[in-house]
């Protein structure tokens, strides 16, 4: 959604008449917490990945393509259907889809949820209010932007690390703003916030 947002702010502010680009993008999951057997306190990252597709029209809301998302994460992982990583990358390059989409094109932002800092944030030195990541190896490799997000104590934190270039760093820092204000303003996101109320703010 935070995509289409800028798409259509800078192609004038209107919806275009020849509609927006399908999204496609990844949504993340670390499955640590789920794997069998548990591996305990191990020190460990298990990622999984989901590719979705979405086509934002002027009816889409905000809460019903969060829902389709929701919907879908929770089918795969009912069926233990969320491949890990090497695997999602077999299955990906093996469909149509992907031979039909340029690289570029597949994904323009990841969304990874970092959940909670969860460890010691008070120090001789200082107290630590706020965590961000300066890079990420998945840029350029999976996509032109990743946007990180967790919580440290009960503060929100977001980053988002892109290719360079003008336009691309452009566009990354308006996702971002995007983003942000959807989540710090939750209380203003209705059943019928969509992408045009978006685009003009909240």
């Amino acid at each position: 959604m935070a995509e289409a947002v800028v798409h259509i702010r800078n192609k004038g502010g209107d919806f275009p008449s020849a509609g927006v680009p399908t999204q496609y993008s990844d949504v993340v999951a670390n499955l640590r917490e789920r794997v069998e057997p548990s591996a305990g306190e191990a020190l460990m990252l298990c990622i999984a990945e989901a590719t979705y597709e979405a086509s934002i029209t002027q009816d889409t809301t905000v809460l019903s393509l969060a829902h389709k998302i929701s919907a879908r994460t929770k089918e795969m992982l009912k069926e233990k259907d969320l491949a890990v990583f090497p695997e999602f990358k077999e299955r990906w390059e093996a469909t149509e889809l992907a031979a039909t989409i340029p690289c570029h094109e597949v994904c323009g932002i990841l969304p990874s949820n970092k959940v909670f800092y969860k460890y010691p944030t008070k120090y001789s030195w200082g107290t630590i209010a706020t965590i961000h990541s300066a890079g990420s190896y998945w840029c350029p490799f999976f996509s032109n932007q990743v946007l990180l997000y967790h919580a440290v104590n009960k503060s929100m934190c977001y980053s988002i690390v892109c290719c360079d270039g003008e336009s691309n760093v452009r566009d990354a820092q308006a996702a971002l703003e995007v983003f942000v204000e959807v989540m710090e303003n939750a209380e203003k996101v209705g059943t019928t916030t969509g992408v045009m109320e978006l685009v003009r703010g909240l």
